[in-house]
C-alpha cells in the first residue's frame, strides 16, 4: 500500500471513531441534564465541568482500547495489501454500539416506547457528524429529545411534545403522549404507554349530601358505570377539600365539615387511602391542578391574601410570588406546561384569567372573557381547558392559552352551583351540584363539542363541594 493511501485511511479510521466516541456518550450527558432542574448558573458551571472531566476521561480510555484495536487491523491490512475493508473494522464497530447501549442503560431487544431514550447508537455516522438543527438527538425510533432539562421542556423548547419524564420527543398526541411541547397537548388523563394515551378513571370523594351530613365515600367512574370503592381507612368526612393528579395517583386536601377544619394530606392509588405526614397550610376556598411532578394550590388566606403553595409528594412549600387577586371558589386547571386559574370572589365575583408555569403568575389580557363568576368548575380537554358554570349559570366556555370562546350547546347540564369536574379521556366528566334545593347525582360528559348526560344504575348519592380528579 502507498504512503498516501495508509496516511488516507488512518485520517479516516480516526475521523470514525471519534464520531463514535462523542456519539456514544450522547446518552450519558443527556440525562445528566434531564435529571432534575438546574437552578443557577453556578451550579451549571459546575455540572458542566464535572461532565467535561468524565467524558474526557471515558474518551481516554475508549481511545486506548480502541487505537489497539486499530494497530491490529491496520497490521493485517498493510501485511495483505489490500484497502480498507469494511468487514475488518465490524468487530470494532460491533462493540462500539454494544458500549454504547450499556452506557445507556437500554437493551438491544427493548420495544420503543414513548418516555424511553432512544438507542443513539444505531444512528447513521452523517447523522452524528451533521447533527440536527435545533440540537436534538434523532433516535432509531424517529423521536428527537433536546438538551432541556425537566420541568423546562416545553411549547417554545420543543418543537414536538413534552413526555411525563421532561424529554422532547417528535410527533403529536396521537404518536408521542406527554405534555407541553408545540405539536403535543397532555395526555387528557391516564397514562402514556408505548406513545398512546390510556383513558384512565375519574375518582369522586366526599362532600355534603342534602341532609346535612358530611360524606367520606369514595367512587370511580369509567366512562360507563360508577363503582363504589371499599376502603378501609379513608380520610375523614368532608367538604370543600381539594384533589388533583400526582404521578400514578390523586393527592386530597384540605376541607371542612361541621366540627374541624382539615389541613391534612392524602394519597389514593385506586385501592387504598395512605395519610401522609405533611401538614397543609389550607383548609378551604382553595384551587389546585397539576403542574408536571407537583401540583399547585392557590388560596386565600384568612387575612384576604392569596398565596401560592406546590406539593412534589413529600412536602408543601410556598412560592414567593407575586400572587393573582385574592378569591374564593377559583376554578384551576392544567393547560400544557401552565395552570390556569380563572373566576372567584373577593368583594365581588371575578373573571380575570391568570396563568402560573411553576416559577410566576401572569394576567392574561383576554378581549372575551367568560362573565363574573364564583365557583365555576374547570379540566383540562386536550390543548384547551373547559369552563362550566358558576353562580347558577350553565353555560360552557373553552380557553386555548389566548382566548376564551364560548360554546354553543343546546343539551347541557341544568344550572347550579357547586359541581365537580374532571377530564376523562377525551372528555371531561361533570358530576353532582346543588339546583335549587335539590342535590344533584347527575352525570355528564362533554367531548368537546357537546354534552351527554350519562345513564348510570348506581350513580352516587347527590352531593355538593366533593372533590374529584383523573386517577391515571
Amino acid at each position: 500500500m502507498s504512503s498516501s493511501l495508509q496516511t488516507g485511511f488512518v485520517q479516516r479510521v480516526r475521523q470514525v471513531h471519534q464520531t463514535r466516541d462523542v456519539r456514544d456518550h450522547l446518552p450519558e450527558v443527556r440525562r445528566a441534564h434531564v435529571a432534575r432542574p438546574i437552578r443557577d448558573t453556578a451550579e451549571r458551571r459546575q455540572l458542566a465541568s464535572s461532565q467535561a472531566k468524565k467524558m474526557n476521561g471515558l474518551r481516554v480510555a475508549r481511545r486506548s482500547d480502541r487505537w489497539s484495536a486499530f494497530g491490529l487491523h491496520a497490521g493485517l491490512l498493510f501485511a495483505c495489501g489490500c484497502g480498507a475493508r469494511s468487514d475488518l473494522l465490524g468487530p470494532s464497530a460491533s462493540s462500539d454500539s454494544s458500549d454504547a447501549r450499556a452506557v445507556d442503560g437500554g437493551s438491544a431487544a427493548a420495544a420503543p416506547h414513548a418516555d424511553a431514550s432512544p438507542d443513539v447508537s444505531s444512528t447513521s455516522t452523517a447523522d452524528a457528524e451533521a447533527g440536527s438543527s435545533d440540537g436534538e438527538v434523532v433516535g432509531q425510533d424517529g423521536s428527537t429529545e433536546g438538551a432541556a432539562p425537566m420541568g423546562t421542556c416545553d411549547r417554545t423548547s420543543c418543537a414536538g411534545c413534552c413526555s411525563t419524564s421532561g424529554t422532547c420527543l417528535a410527533g403529536t398526541a396521537a404518536s408521542a403522549c406527554g405534555r407541553g411541547g408545540k405539536a403535543c397537548a397532555a395526555c387528557p388523563s391516564g397514562t402514556c404507554s408505548a406513545g398512546v394515551c390510556t383513558r384512565g378513571t375519574v375518582v369522586l370523594f366526599g362532600g355534603a349530601s342534602g341532609s346535612g351530613s358530611y360524606l367520606n365515600d369514595t367512587w370511580t367512574f369509567d366512562g360507563t358505570s360508577w363503582t363504589q370503592v371499599p376502603v378501609s381507612n379513608p380520610p375523614p368526612a368532608r367538604s370543600q377539600a381539594a384533589m388533583a393528579t400526582l404521578g400514578n395517583g390523586v393527592v386530597l386536601t384540605g376541607g371542612v365539615n361541621s366540627s374541624s377544619l382539615f389541613a391534612d394530606t392524602w394519597t389514593f392509588d385506586g385501592q387504598s387511602w395512605t395519610q401522609l405526614p405533611a401538614s397543609s397550610p389550607v383548609f378551604s376556598n382553595k384551587a389546585m391542578a397539576t403542574l408536571g411532578n407537583e401540583v399547585v394550590l392557590f388560596w386565600e388566606d384568612s387575612f384576604n391574601l392569596g398565596e401560592t403553595w406546590t406539593f412534589d409528594g413529600a412536602s408543601w412549600t410556598q412560592v414567593p410570588v407575586s400572587n393573582p387577586t385574592p378569591a374564593r371558589g377559583a376554578a384551576m386547571a392544567t393547560l400544557g406546561h401552565e395552570v390556569v386559574l380563572f373566576g372567584g370572589d373577593s368583594v365581588g365575583p371575578l373573571n380575570e384569567t391568570w396563568t402560573f408555569d411553576g416559577t410566576s403568575w401572569t394576567l392574561v389580557p383576554v378581549s372575551n372573557p367568560p362573565p363574573e363568576r364564583a365557583a365555576p368548575v374547570m379540566a383540562t380537554l386536550g390543548n384547551e381547558v373547559v369552563l362550566f358554570g358558576g353562580n347558577s349559570q350553565n353555560d360552557t366556555w373553552t380557553f386555548d392559552g389566548t382566548n376564551w370562546t364560548q360554546v354553543s350547546v343546546s343539551n347541557r347540564p341544568p344550572p347550579g352551583t357547586a359541581h365537580v369536574m374532571a377530564t376523562l379521556g377525551d372528555e371531561v366528566v361533570l358530576f353532582g351540584g346543588q339546583l335549587g334545593a335539590a342535590f344533584l347525582n347527575e352525570t355528564w360528559t362533554f367531548d368537546g363539542t357537546s354534552w351527554t348526560q350519562v345513564s348510570v344504575s348506581n350513580p352516587p348519592p347527590g352531593r355538593i363541594y366533593a372533590a374529584m380528579a383523573t386517577l391515571p
